[in-house]
């Protein structure tokens, strides 16, 4: 529960030198980061739990000295949101080894890592049901190897390459079967989006569509083209959404469940 008094109100903790302080809250028993971000025309609170962290969504004028009774209210929900963070985060902690699991495109792929003297450079391929990493070992002249050196700047390379020519290719598909066709495509490393749509026509995608299924993926891609004729999240845009991809609601949970699965599967730090 929320210690209340002292204990119970924001205070900042120094989180490094240099670093901006983040404010924290008791929350049995441990200090718990979180965030405020107000909208001015956001009419209620709304709390979002992320590994390690609180963010709390509230109206613009919202009064700091509330917050402690939002994390009362929300306590047990808050600590059994964070203990989940931390056991699936556990499981999916990558360590770049032979026999890891990873996803691509719906599928899921056993890591194989090979260090390859023979080999003229590291690479990574797909084989069969393997993601197959080959690591040249230094020369011994003593000459580095441009590009990534290890497993996980390899396989962190390869995924987003290969975002860079399946995003694009698959909305240029989606985009005849819809009739909307966007001014430019680009695939971003985003932080808190899947993906965008500017007044201008320009569609934004995450390259980490490429770890959900297919369908996941079209989905957002369909949701930004749909943004093409209507920019904001009105009913009318929603019923233009049902009417390209009936099962939108289905993908559309789907991502919002596993987004921070998928944005902890694979740190692009």
């Amino acid at each position: 529960s929320v210690v209340q008094g002292s204990h119970g109100k924001p205070r900042t903790q120094e989180s490094g030198k240099g670093k901006a302080h983040m404010p924290t809250i008791e929350l049995g028993g441990a200090d718990i980061p979180y965030m405020v971000i107000r909208h001015p025309r956001r009419r209620h609170v709304y709390v979002e739990v992320r590994p390690g962290q609180v963010v709390v969504r509230v109206p613009l004028r919202f009064a700091n000295r509330q917050i402690p009774a939002i994390f009362s209210q929300h306590s047990e929900w808050i600590r059994k949101q964070l203990a989940a963070f931390e056991v699936v985060q556990a499981q999916t902690s990558r360590k770049y080894v032979t026999g890891e699991l990873f996803p691509y495109l719906g599928k899921t792929y056993v890591l194989n890592v090979d260090y390859g003297e023979d080999a003229s450079k590291s690479s990574v391929k797909l084989t069969g049901g393997h993601l197959c990493v080959v690591i040249t070992r230094p020369n011994p002249d003593g000459v580095e190897e441009e590009g990534p050196s290890d497993a996980r700047d390899l396989i962190l390379q390869w995924y987003r390459e290969r975002a860079k020519e399946y995003l694009p290719a698959r909305l240029d598909e989606l985009s005849q079967e819809t009739g909307m066709r966007p001014a430019r495509v680009r695939v971003k490393n985003q932080v808190t989006r899947w993906g965008s749509c500017s007044s201008s026509g320009s569609v934004n995608l995450n390259w980490r569509l490429v770890l959900a299924p297919t369908r996941v993926a079209d989905y957002v891609i369909v949701h930004e083209l749909c943004h093409l004729k209507v920019l904001n999240h009105s009913k009318r845009f929603w019923n233009l959404l049902a009417t390209v991809d009936p099962r939108f609601p289905e993908w559309k949970l789907w991502l919002k469940v596993n987004s921070w699965l998928l944005k902890s599967w694979l740190h692009d730090e």
